[in-house]
C-alpha cells in the first residue's frame, strides 16, 4: 500500500512540475530591467519622434527644444526625410508627427495644425515699381526679365538677389514660385535672406525675396498681384508669397504627441512663432482623435 501511495505522489509531482515549467521559461525570456537606485524594474521613457519634410523648418526644432527642456522625461527626436517616406512611417506608427509644406493627404493622416510664414518681394527705394505680378516675379527669378525697362522703369539691369542651391529659404522660394531659380543667372546667390534685404538697401537695381522677419529700413516692399504683405503674425489668403506649414498626426496620436500638440497651442510656443514671424495655429486639434 505504501508503494502505491508513493508512486501516486511521484506522478502528481511530475505533472505539477511539468505544468509550471513553461510558465517559468516564459518569464525567464523577459527579464526585468532593474533600477540602479531602487532595484525595481525601470519604466521605459516616453519617446516622441517628429519627421520633418519641410524646408526652413527651424521653428519645429526650436519648439522641440523648448518642449524638451520642460519635459525632461520625454525622449524627443526630429528627423529630416522625404515626404513619401515620412507619410509612410506616420501611417505605420514609426513616427508620431509629420511636418510638411505640402498639402496633407487624406486619412489616415490628419492635419492638426497649420502655420503661415510670409515672404516679401522688395526693391531699392529709388525704384519706381510699386506692384509686381507673381508671374513677372518668377520671370525675374528665372532670368528671363533682365532689364527694368521691361517693367516700366529706367533702362537699368535687373540685379536679382537669390539663394544658393540647398539653402533652406531657397527651397521655400521654389515652392512659392513653382520653380527653382538658376543661381548662375543671379546678380548674387547667398544663403541668407537677411543679407538679401541688406544688399537691396544699397543696390539701385536690386530685387529679392526674403522672409518677413528680415524686413529693414532703406528698402521698398512691393505689392504682389496687387496685394500688400500681411502684417507679421497675420495671414492673407490672397497674398501669394505665404508658405503654409502643416503638422500631421494619425487618427489616434500617442500621449506624448498629444501633449506636444497642446504645447504648440500654448503661450510658450507663441514666442517661437513671433521670433520667426509665423502665424499662430488657425485651429485647435481635433480632441475626438485623442487616444483613450
Amino acid at each position: 500500500m505504501k508503494v502505491e501511495i508513493n508512486m501516486i505522489a511521484r506522478i502528481i509531482a511530475i505533472v505539477l512540475f511539468g505544468s509550471l515549467l513553461p510558465v517559468r521559461t516564459a518569464a525567464a525570456t523577459v527579464p526585468a530591467q532593474p533600477n540602479a537606485a531602487s532595484g525595481t524594474a525601470a519604466r521605459p521613457e516616453p519617446l516622441l519622434v517628429i519627421a520633418s519634410c519641410a524646408p526652413d523648418d527651424e521653428f519645429i526644432k526650436l519648439a522641440a527644444q523648448t518642449y524638451a527642456r520642460n519635459h525632461p522625461s520625454v525622449r524627443l527626436r526630429v528627423s529630416r526625410m522625404p515626404l513619401p517616406e515620412a507619410a509612410e512611417k506616420l501611417v505605420h506608427g514609426q513616427v508620431d508627427l509629420m511636418l510638411t509644406a505640402a498639402a496633407i493627404p487624406a486619412r489616415p493622416q490628419h492635419c492638426i495644425l497649420e502655420l503661415h510664414k510670409n515672404y516679401l518681394a522688395a526693391v531699392n527705394p529709388i525704384n519706381v515699381l510699386e506692384n509686381i505680378s507673381l508671374a513677372r516675379l518668377k520671370k525675374i527669378a528665372m532670368g528671363t526679365i533682365t532689364n527694368w525697362e521691361e517693367l516700366g522703369g529706367p533702362s537699368l539691369p535687373v540685379k536679382y538677389l537669390g539663394y544658393r542651391n540647398q539653402a533652406a529659404e531657397g527651397r521655400v522660394l521654389a515652392i512659392l514660385l513653382h520653380g527653382t531659380p538658376n543661381p548662375e543667372k543671379m546678380f548674387l546667390a547667398t544663403t541668407s535672406g537677411r543679407e538679401i534685404a541688406a544688399i537691396i538697401a544699397t543696390e539701385s537695381g536690386a530685387i529679392g525675396i526674403f522672409p518677413q522677419e528680415y524686413r529693414t529700413d532703406g528698402i521698398k516692399v512691393l505689392k504682389v498681384n496687387g496685394v500688400p504683405p500681411p502684417s507679421p503674425l497675420n495671414a492673407d489668403s490672397e497674398y501669394p508669397l505665404t508658405v503654409r506649414y502643416y503638422v500631421a498626426a494619425t487618427a489616434r496620436p500617442s500621449a506624448p504627441a498629444q501633449d506636444f500638440i497642446a504645447f504648440l497651442h500654448r503661450d510658450e510656443a507663441a514666442k517661437i512663432y513671433h521670433y520667426l514671424s509665423l502665424n499662430r495655429p488657425n485651429h485647435q486639434p481635433d480632441q475626438s482623435n485623442e487616444s483613450k
